[in-house]
């Protein structure tokens, strides 16, 4: 159901390297990290960007995004590519990815004096399970202080329920599908919400970032969704033919945050 190995990545990893790696969690002695790309213009405090890979909850890098967070951080913003437990590496559950995802973004808040960025302008991003784990930061997850400033989602997993059927899929849930999916809980005040998604895609397909846009939209919150005819799963990837319109959508979309 969800491959393994994130398509599109024909780049030199070598060519965009974080300016730091810090430990933000350990959970059961596992040490999470969040590479981190310093805004090049600007002054503090920064909008930030987290960014969530993708690989079904099972696999998959940071350096997935490191082309994103590199182009991000010219632009101002601090870009955090994170780390979180997967079951090929950790033997972890969706939850437990939710949970890690959930203390990224804490984590992001409590070291925004050190990090030089504005907690209160904290965009969250990620594609396919690492889209779900954005989404639901912004749906699901419970803040003490601020809620995401905007999510910027790529052909995300925002429906568990249509996969429950699947065995390895089932497994990873490791219980109520309603419970880990951020369709299910949509309300208002949601953050304002962009996602790409590819209208040939057989992994996720289209029909759920229809639905999600169709309930935030129905909530009274902001969502664009961008059709990409022709294109499948992982389309917006650095390397494949959508990732400089995909780049240019993103851009406009959170170019806002720097100016706010």
């Amino acid at each position: 159901m969800f491959a393994m190995t994130v398509p599109g990545m024909a780049y030199s990893a070598a060519e965009f390297e974080p300016s730091d790696l810090i430990e933000y969690a350990n959970e059961q002695g596992v040490a999470l990290h969040a590479h981190v790309f310093a805004a090049e213009v600007g002054e503090p405090p920064h909008p930030a960007i987290l960014f969530f890979f993708g690989g079904g909850w099972s696999s998959g890098t940071p350096r997935q995004f490191y082309p994103f967070a590199a182009r991000l951080a010219k632009e101002g913003f601090v870009a955090i590519s994170m780390e979180y437990r997967v079951r090929q590496r950790h033997g972890s559950s969706i939850p437990d990815s939710m949970a890690d995802a959930s203390t990224a973004f804490r984590w992001a808040q409590d070291q925004a004096d050190e990090l030089g960025i504005d907690p209160a302008r904290i965009v969250v991003s990620g594609g396919s399970a690492g889209g779900h784990l954005a989404a639901a930061i912004g749906t699901i997850a419970e803040h003490p202080r601020f809620g995401p400033s905007a999510m910027v989602l790529y052909n995300p997993v925002t429906d568990l329920r249509s996969f429950v059927d699947v065995p390895r899929l089932a497994d990873l849930i490791a219980g109520d599908a309603v419970a880990v999916s951020p369709l299910s809980h949509v309300r208002a005040g949601a953050p304002r919400t962009i996602i790409f998604h590819g209208e040939d895609d057989k992994i996720v397909p289209i029909a759920q970032s229809e639905a999600f846009c169709r309930a935030m939209t129905a909530a009274g919150n902001d969502c664009e969704l961008r059709r990409f005819a022709g294109e499948g799963h992982g389309f917006f990837n650095a390397g494949r033919n959508a990732f400089d319109p995909v780049m240019k959508e993103t851009l406009r979309f959170v170019l806002p945050e720097i100016r706010e």
